[in-house]
């Protein structure tokens, strides 16, 4: 897995169309519940933030883990 993206869009493209699907909704469920947060990666993680680091969310081999 790489490691050294910047956006959300290069962490979602390096999986699986499956996986990238799944992250996509993920984040469109975010970025609807929270319109005014922003979009970063954190601790290598995609991550939303609105007044501090608001979720961050990744896919690993066997789970989804987001974390408040």
């Amino acid at each position: 897995m790489q490691s050294n993206f910047t956006t959300i869009d290069e962490y979602i493209a390096q999986f699986d169309n499956q996986k990238q699907a799944l992250l996509q909704e993920v984040r469109r469920i975010i970025a609807q519940a929270a319109p005014e947060a922003t979009e970063t990666i954190n601790y290598q993680m995609p991550t939303f933030r609105y007044h501090g680091n608001l979720i961050h969310f990744a896919l690993f081999k066997n789970h989804l883990v987001s974390r408040p």
